[in-house]
């Protein structure tokens, strides 16, 4: 029941948490903190509860999940409310849950207005995420991976742009593009789906069953590219990347925390669990040409975050341009790459994060995110300085740092397949971070041109960034804290890593 408590506690939560502003304006706050503790506590018990030690997980091609619970659904077309959980989705799900810890923190005295509906969103983007992470009834899925899309929709409407006019239109532009995703996605499931009714004359929407469809090349390949769109959408790729930058641009870095978490972590898993299991001949026979069209993707967003004179944008661009860069390892996947991609997208959701909340800071004290409005930051702030210097070190794999393991471990398990495509990542890597010291220099050194306003340290903000920091170093200098958790067979997706 473990799995089926970590859905209905912060469903319920989030409920209460948006009636409970009419008694007090401070009761949603610590409604949200205390759901969130909750929720960390059940992700420690479900991690305790996974056997890292296990080596068998496919019997008769059917993954054996570590904690799994099942009940009847929609009896005519076999749907299920299936939920199980394995080593990858509870690394996934305690980090969904780190993030809604520190999006509650950050959010402390900063929303006046209807804060019950901010943090009921704010828990429902929690809940639907993990919703995604444990589904494996695939209608379930769906229906976690819309569902989530509709508090986003809420953030921007309410507490998005200043302009009225400017933040509907952000908010619709999102709401499209995201159910092009999900009608994508559910023409994918139901033909998917359809194909096993005629083989087996049962309906299933079941991902164990669907893992041993069998079908023709050209099927497989048009289901593969599907699902992969469906996911690239919400990426998201170029060009169909615009909503993303308004969606950060509109929201306030409170929510944007959490975004942050499901835009780069959730198409990705998405990508991991479902295309190479149930398509991997597909994506091994497309994997050269999908690499070459993100590579051209990475230097686009590269060259547009180097075009930047909003902060919030150029910190966008480089979040979109890392994200293509795992793709590119998961489109390439080995047992070798493997543990790279799974060391690299939490440490780059940890230095991404730290960035968008400096690029909140620096905002407060210039009272602009116009980077050629910034500059003389470090002579004015200490500290600071010192911590935003660390994370753009950091988000360009600094040696130490975790996104420098994963880097390495990448560029060297694709190096083994190709030569060319490892040269023009590191190419593209080397350009970012040429941007990124150009972009460190305008806002911290040359003369003052604007007013910089005085303040006292935020304590909760920098106890934010020493954890960070902390957390940042220590996969770095011993990654051998997640390499260890992930030695062995991730359920049935190493099995297709290794025969592919």
């Amino acid at each position: 029941m473990l799995l089926v408590w970590i859905i209905i506690i912060p469903f319920i939560g989030s409920i209460i948490c948006w009636h409970s502003q009419y008694l007090n304006k401070n009761i949603p706050k610590w409604l949200a903190l205390f759901i969130n503790i909750i929720l960390i506590i059940l992700s420690i018990k479900i991690y305790q509860h996974i056997n890292f030690n296990q080596k068998s997980f496919l019997i008769n091609k059917i993954p054996v999940w570590d904690i799994e619970f099942c009940t009847k659904w929609i009896n005519r077309f076999n749907i299920n409310i299936h939920f199980a959980v394995d080593q990858l989705s509870s690394l996934m799900i305690l980090l969904t849950n780190l993030l809604g810890i520190i999006t509650i923190i950050i959010s402390w005295n900063n929303i006046n207005k209807y804060p019950g509906l901010f943090y009921f969103n704010i828990i429902l983007i929690i809940t639907s995420t993990i919703g995604i992470l444990l589904s494996i009834d695939m209608i379930l899925f769906l229906f976690f991976w819309e569902l989530i899309s509709v508090p986003i929709f809420i953030l921007i409407i309410v507490w998005g742009d200043k302009n009225i006019k400017k933040r509907i239109q952000n908010a619709i532009n999102f709401f499209i593009y995201t159910q092009i995703s999900g009608i994508i996605l559910l023409c994918s499931i139901i033909m998917l789906s359809y194909i096993n009714y005629k083989n087996t004359d049962i309906w299933s929407f079941n991902y164990n069953t669907l893992l041993k469809v069998h079908m023709s090349k050209i099927t497989e390949n048009i289901l593969m590219l599907g699902f992969l769109v469906s996911f690239l959408i919400k990426a998201p790729i170029i060009p169909i990347h615009k909503w993303m930058i308004d969606t950060h641009i509109s929201n306030p870095t409170n929510s944007t925390v959490d975004i942050i978490g499901f835009l780069l972590k959730i198409p990705l898993y998405g990508i991991l669990r479902f295309n190479i299991s149930l398509f991997h001949e597909a994506m091994s026979n497309f994997s050269t040409i999908i690499s070459y069209l993100l590579i051209v993707s990475m230097f686009y967003s590269s060259l547009m975050a180097l075009a930047q004179k909003n902060l919030k944008k150029l910190i966008t661009y480089n979040l979109i341009m890392h994200t293509k860069f795992v793709l590119i390892a998961i489109c390439n996947i080995n047992k070798f790459i493997y543990p790279g991609i799974i060391i690299y997208i939490i440490s780059n959701i940890l230095s991404t994060l730290a960035l968008f909340i400096l690029c909140k800071q620096i905002h407060e004290h210039l009272s602009t995110f116009n980077i050629e409005k910034m500059g003389g930051l470090w002579k004015e702030k200490k500290i600071f300085p010192i911590i935003t210097l660390f994370f753009i070190l950091a988000n360009i794999g600094l040696p130490g740092t975790g996104n420098f393991i994963g880097e390495i471990i990448i560029l060297l398990g694709i190096f083994k397949k190709s030569l060319i495509i490892s040269i023009l990542m590191s190419l593209n890597l080397l350009f970012s971070s040429i941007y990124s010291l150009i972009i460190l220099q305008k806002i911290f050194y040359g003369k003052k041109k604007k007013l910089i306003k005085v303040q006292k340290i935020n304590f909760k903000i920098l106890s934010i960034n020493i954890f960070l920091i902390i957390t940042t170093l220590l996969i770095g200098l011993y990654p051998e804290i997640i390499l260890k958790e992930i030695k062995y067979k991730t359920n049935n997706i190493n099995y297709y890593i290794e025969n592919k």
